[in-house]
This record gives structure tokens, C-alpha cells and sequence, in this order.
């Protein structure tokens, strides 16, 4: 029983170890490897074999080496590619950045006002933050 109350508490030590001023390093870390980013979404969208995989998680087998290169070098993984109703593509990205929370990074094809600059809304495990041009950024606390 002791180790269950020693896991609980690991857990919560890590939550609540995320701060605000790591949400503006990850903010700034993106700003400064936008350019890149913009490139990758348009490489991955212009791959036939990936949008084919449209709502189901991305098997890195399935990508090329060009784009696990750029994938390595930003430290982020494809995590999944939707349609959306507007008929075009968001693709969402999980940030290998910092272990203690899971952190994603989403190009929306149609914006909305999740990606409009400056938008945040904070929820129990889940913050969202807008970084504007179609970005969305948010952060699961959630462990599980």
C-alpha cells in the first residue's frame, strides 16, 4: 500500500513541476523552429501514403526517411493526421521536449479559434494555448 502512495505522489510531484514559465520555453522553442515546422506540414501533406492513413495513428514504418530526419531534428514524432470537416488535414505532433507532461503541436487546416494568437483555456489535465496561423498548442497533465 506504501508504494501505491509513493507512486501517487511521484505523479503529482511531476504535474505540478510544469510551470508557466515552461509553457513560454515551449512557446519560444516553436516560434523559433516555425519556419521548419511549416516546412514538415507541407511535405507530410503532400505524401500520399500518410493522408491515406487519415485518422488513425501514423506507424513511423510507414514514413519516409526524409521526414523522420525532419521529425528527429525538431525532437518531435508524427502522432496523427485527421481530415476535418472542412475537407482538409490537421496534423498533430508530440513534443519530445520535456517528459514530466505529454505536449502536442497542431497545424489545423481550417483555423479556428483554438489556434487564433493568445487564446488559452485551462482545463483539469489539459491546457490548450493559441499560437495563431493555424497553431495549437496543448499540454496533457494527464499520466494515463
Amino acid at each position: 500500500m506504501k508504494y501505491i502512495v509513493l507512486i501517487l505522489i511521484s505523479f503529482l510531484s511531476f504535474s505540478c513541476s510544469f510551470t508557466d514559465s515552461d509553457v513560454l520555453d515551449i512557446k519560444e522553442k516553436f516560434s523559433e523552429n516555425k519556419p521548419e515546422f511549416e516546412k514538415l506540414v507541407s511535405i507530410i501533406l503532400n505524401d500520399e501514403n500518410l493522408t491515406y492513413q487519415s485518422g488513425y495513428f501514423i506507424d513511423a514504418k510507414s514514413i519516409k526517411k526524409n521526414i523522420l530526419e525532419n521529425l528527429e531534428d525538431l525532437e518531435i514524432k508524427l502522432d496523427n493526421i485527421d481530415k476535418t470537416d472542412c475537407e482538409k488535414f490537421d496534423v498533430t505532433f508530440e513534443l519530445l521536449w520535456d517528459n514530466s507532461v505529454h505536449i502536442f503541436m497542431v497545424k489545423e487546416g481550417c483555423p479556428s479559434e483554438k489556434s487564433s494568437k493568445n487564446y488559452i483555456q485551462k482545463g483539469e489535465m489539459i491546457d490548450t494555448y493559441g499560437l495563431g496561423d493555424g497553431w495549437v498548442l496543448w499540454i496533457d497533465y494527464d499520466f494515463i
